[in-house]
C-alpha cells in the first residue's frame, strides 16, 4: 500500500474501517493492532469479537452460556476472551485428532479428551470431517473424525436420558431427539435444532391464526392438527411403515416429506401444543399412541368458566382426573355404559380431549378408545392408565421398540437379498437409494439399547429379580454392538452402564473386560513383517488390496495377514478349514467387508480386483486406511505400525 493509499484509508471514519475489519480473519487482528492505537482500538471493540464469535463457531457447550450472553449488552461480555478460549479448544481438538490418526495406540482416551472439550469441539470436527478430497489422508481424517462426532452426540444424548432416569425434568423433544444423536452424523438435527423446529412451527402457527389467544382449548387443538397435517405430518406412504427413519423426531421435523409414525406424529403435534398454551400430553393408550389435551384449570375444553364450588372433589377433578374421578363400575370415563345398548350418561362437558393426528384433524371420542380397549381384551380396571399420560420415559421405551423392530425388518430385507444373490451366484449389486438403510442400522439399533438398558429396567422395590433378569437379556446384544461397532465408547461404558450390573454376577465381568480393552488399547500393535517368511508361507496379497470372495460374491478390502490359520480350534472345525484345497496351513487374511463386518478369510477364496474406485468401501476403509491410490487401485495403509511392508 502506498503512502497516498495508506492516508486515504486513515481519512475513513472510523464505521467504515470497522465493518472493513469484519472481514479480516481473526488471525489478521493481532498484526492490525500494531499498526497504530487508533487500529487497536478499533480491534479491540467487543461488538467486532462478538461478529466474529458468532458467525465463526456455530455450536457451543452450554458451559458457554452463549443465548444468554449474545442477550446481554455487547460491553458486558468480553467476546475477545471468548474467541481466544474457542480458539484455543480448536486447537486441541485437532492435535487430539492428529494423535489418533498417527497412531493406533491410546486412541480410547484421545476420544473421551477430544469429548470433555465439550460440544464446541463439533465445529473442528465438522470441518476435518469435510476435509478436501485432495488430503493426502482423506479417509482416516473423515472416518475419526466422524467417529469421535458420533461419540460426542451419543455422551449428549446418554445425559439426558439419565437425567430421565433419575427423576429431573427432561422435555419431551430432548427425551426423544436423543435417538437422533445416535444416528446424526454431519447433518442436521441435534436437540436444538429440534427445539428450535418446533418453535418455528409454533410461531408460524400463531401467525396463521391471529385470534388463536380467543380460541377455546379444544378449537385450538382441532386446528393446530389441520395445521400440521397440511405440513406433511400425514400417514406415511403404503408400504413404507416401517421405513427405520419414522422413528426420529428430528428427522420428521426437518425432512423433505416429514417422515413419522404415530408417536412421532403425537410428539409433535404435543410439543408444539404446548409452545401456544395447551396443555398436551402423549396417551398410554396401546399399539397407536393418541395424544390427550387437558383443559386449564377452572375452564372446560370449550373455553366456559366452571363455577367455583365448596367440593374440593369437583375442583381437583379438572387437576388429577383420574386418580380422583374414576368411571363407575360398568361405565366409561364419559359415562357411557360398557354392556351392549346402554344408554349414555355423559357429563356437561369432557374433561379430556383426545386426538389422532397422524390420522386426522378431528377429535377422537373416549368410545371409540374404550371400544378398542374392549376388542383386545383389557379389564376395566385399566382403563385408567391406558387412556392416561404416558411419561417421557414410556415414550422414550416405546420408540426404542419401534426402532428394533425397523432395524430387524432392515437386516432381514438385507439378508434376503443377499441370499438371492447367492443362491443364483450373481454379485449382489448396491441397494436402490430407495432402499438404503437410512438412518444408519447400527447407531439406531444401539440407540434403542441404550435406551433400553437405561429406563427399560427398574433398580427397587420388589421386582428387582425381574429387573435383574431384563438387563441380562440385553446385555449380550448391548455388549456385541459395542465392541464391535462403537469400541471407543469404553469411557461412556465404564460410567453409565457397568453400574447397572453392580449387585450382579456380571458386574467383575464387565469391569475385566473394560480393563482388557484398555490394556490393548495402549499396548503397541504386534509387528508383522515379511520378512523372514519363505516360500509357501509369504502371503500373495497385502493390506489395502480389494478382492471378490469367490463364493459369496461380496467385496472386501484386507486389512490384515497371518502366514497361517490362527483361529480357534473350534472355528476350524465349524467352519471345516480342513475342507479346503490348502487346508489351514495356506494364509489367511483379516478383511473389513462392504456390509461392515469383520471376517477372516482363507487365500484361495479369494479374487482380487482392480475397481476404478470401490464406493462401497470408501466410507468404511478410512479406519485403516489414509485414501484410495488410483494409480495402482489399492488403498493407502495407515497401520504401517502393524504391517511395516505392506
Amino acid at each position: 500500500m502506498s503512502s497516498e493509499q495508506h492516508g486515504l484509508f486513515l481519512s475513513l471514519p472510523d464505521e467504515v474501517i470497522q465493518s472493513i475489519f469484519w472481514f479480516v480473519p481473526a488471525e489478521s487482528l493481532a498484526s492490525i493492532q500494531s499498526v497504530c492505537k487508533r487500529f487497536r482500538y478499533l480491534a479491540i471493540e467487543p461488538i467486532l469479537w462478538r461478529h466474529l464469535c458468532l458467525t465463526r463457531f456455530r455450536y457451543w457447550d452450554p458451559t458457554h452460556l452463549i443465548k444468554q450472553k449474545s442477550a446481554c449488552p455487547v460491553a458486558q461480555v468480553d467476546w475477545r476472551q471468548l474467541f481466544v478460549e474457542r480458539a484455543l479448544l480448536d486447537r486441541k481438538a485437532t492435535k487430539l485428532l492428529d494423535s489418533i490418526l498417527a497412531s493406533q495406540k491410546g486412541r480410547i482416551d484421545k476420544f473421551q479428551a477430544i469429548v470433555n472439550l465439550g460440544y464446541g469441539a463439533k465445529d473442528t470436527l465438522l470441518q476435518h470431517l469435510h476435509v478436501s478430497e485432495s488430503a493426502e489422508d482423506v479417509l482416516a481424517r473423515r472416518y475419526y473424525s466422524s467417529a469421535v462426532l458420533g461419540c460426542l452426540h451419543r455422551n449428549i444424548a446418554i445425559q439426558e436420558w439419565c437425567k430421565l432416569k433419575e427423576g429431573q425434568h427432561v422435555t419431551l423433544d430432548r427425551a426423544l431427539g436423543a435417538f437422533d444423536m445416535f444416528v446424526l452424523e454431519d447433518r442436521e438435527g441435534d436437540l436444538e435444532d429440534v427445539s428450535h423446529a418446533l418453535d418455528a412451527l409454533a410461531e408460524r402457527f400463531r401467525e396463521q391464526t391471529p385470534d388463536l389467544d380467543s380460541l377455546s382449548p379444544r378449537a385450538k387443538a382441532t386446528q393446530l392438527a389441520s395445521f400440521l397435517r397440511a405440513r406433511g405430518f400425514i400417514e406415511v406412504p403404503e408400504g413404507r411403515y416401517d421405513d427405520l427413519q419414522n422413528r426420529f423426531i428430528g428427522i420428521a421435523l426437518l425432512g423433505h416429506d416429514h417422515p413419522s409414525l404415530p408417536l412421532i406424529s403425537v410428539a409433535v403435534f404435543c410439543c408444539v401444543a404446548q409452545r401456544i398454551g395447551l396443555d398436551a400430553r402423549p396417551c398410554s393408550f396401546p399399539f397407536h399412541v393418541h395424544a390427550m389435551v387437558l383443559p386449564p384449570a377452572g375452564q372446560t375444553l370449550d373455553g366456559r368458566q366452571i363455577p367455583s364450588s365448596p367440593s374440593s372433589t369437583q375442583q381437583a377433578t379438572y387437576e388429577d382426573p383420574w386418580r380422583v374421578y374414576p368411571p363407575s363400575a360398568g361405565q366409561t370415563l364419559d359415562g357411557a355404559s360398557l354392556l351392549a345398548g346402554g344408554s349414555s350418561a355423559a357429563p356437561q362437558h369432557q374433561q379430556i380431549m383426545y386426538l389422532d393426528p397422524y390420522r386426522s384433524d378431528s377429535e377422537v371420542h373416549i368410545r371409540e378408545l374404550e371400544s378398542q380397549l374392549v376388542a383386545i381384551g383389557a379389564e376395566q380396571s385399566t382403563y385408567p392408565s391406558l387412556l392416561g399420560d404416558s411419561t417421557n420415559s414410556e415414550m422414550v421405551l416405546r420408540n426404542a421398540r419401534n426402532i428394533m423392530k425397523s432395524v430387524q425388518d432392515n437386516q432381514h430385507l438385507a439378508l434376503t437379498r443377499q441370499h438371492a444373490h447367492r443362491h443364483h451366484h450373481l454379485t449382489p449389486p448396491p441397494p436402490p437409494e430407495d432402499l438404503k438403510p437410512f438412518p444408519d442400522l447400527e447407531g439406531a439399533f444401539y440407540s434403542a439399547l441404550w435406551a433400553s438398558l437405561l429406563l427399560g429396567v427398574m433398580t427397587d422395590g420388589p421386582q428387582q429379580l425381574a429387573a435383574a433378569s431384563r438387563r441380562r437379556q440385553y446385555l449380550p446384544y448391548f455388549v456385541e454392538h459395542f465392541v464391535t461397532h462403537f469400541p471407543h465408547d469404553v469411557s461412556l461404558f465404564e460410567r453409565y452402564i457397568i453400574p447397572l450390573f453392580q449387585n450382579l454376577s456380571e458386574y467383575q465381568q464387565l469391569l475385566e473386560a473394560t480393563r482388557v480393552m484398555r490394556a490393548g488399547d495402549l499396548i503397541p500393535k504386534k509387528i508383522i513383517a515379511r520378512s523372514g517368511l519363505e516360500g509357501l508361507k509369504l502371503p500373495r496379497y497385502k493390506v489395502g488390496q480389494v478382492f471378490r470372495h469367490k463364493r459369496y460374491a461380496y467385496e472386501a478390502v484386507i486389512t490384515g495377514w497371518d502366514a497361517e490359520c490362527r483361529a480357534a480350534e473350534h472355528w476350524m472345525q465349524e467352519m471345516e478349514i480342513d475342507r479346503l484345497s490348502r487346508g489351514r496351513y495356506q494364509s489367511f487374511y483379516h478383511v473389513l467387508v462392504e456390509d461392515k463386518s469383520v471376517r477372516y478369510v482363507a487365500e484361495e477364496n479369494m479374487q482380487i480386483i482392480t475397481p476404478e474406485v470401490p464406493y462401497s468401501l470408501l466410507p468404511l476403509a478410512g479406519r485403516y486406511f489414509k485414501r484410495w491410490d488410483k494409480e495402482n487401485r489399492v488403498f493407502v495403509s495407515n497401520i504401517k505400525d502393524e504391517y511395516p511392508d505392506d
